[in-house]
C-alpha cells in the first residue's frame, strides 16, 4: 500500500504532507465561512476512486449525500476531511486504508488495505 501511495503521490506531483492519521489533504477551491465542526449536518459531494482512478462510489448527478460531522457511519478519513473544509470548498483527499475502508468486505468493490482518493465538495452546512 505504501510503494502504491508514494509512487501516486509522485506521478501526481503531490507535496502536501499527511496528517497524523496518513490523511492528505489537496485544497482545489477555497470556500467561505468557518471550518465544518462536529455535529453539523452537511450536504457534499464526492468521487471516490482507488488510486489507480477507479471509481468506486459517487454522488454526482445525484443528490449531495448528507451527514452529520463525526458520525461514527462515515469513515474516519471523510470525518477527518470535511473538519479542514467550509461551505464551497473542494479538496482532493487521499487516505490510507488506516482510516479508510480497511481490510474492507468481501463484497465490497474496494480491495482488502487500499488507499483511496476522494474529491469533496460542500455544498451547504448547518
Amino acid at each position: 500500500e505504501l510503494l502504491d501511495l508514494e509512487y501516486y503521490l509522485k506521478l501526481n506531483n503531490i507535496t502536501q504532507k499527511p496528517t497524523e492519521t496518513g490523511l492528505i489533504f489537496v485544497p482545489i477551491k477555497n470556500g467561505s465561512g468557518p471550518r465544518l465542526v462536529a455535529g453539523q449536518t452537511v450536504k457534499c459531494h464526492y468521487i471516490g476512486t482507488l488510486i489507480d482512478g477507479q471509481i468506486f462510489d459517487s454522488s454526482v448527478g445525484k443528490a449531495p449525500l448528507e451527514v452529520v460531522v463525526g458520525s461514527p457511519d462515515l469513515i474516519d478519513g471523510f470525518n477527518e476531511a470535511l473538519t479542514m473544509m467550509s461551505v464551497g470548498s473542494q479538496a482532493k483527499v487521499i487516505m490510507p486504508s488506516s482510516i479508510a475502508f480497511g481490510k474492507s468486505e468481501i463484497d465490497s468493490p474496494i480491495p482488502p488495505y487500499a488507499t483511496v482518493v476522494f474529491e469533496i465538495t460542500i455544498v451547504s452546512a448547518n
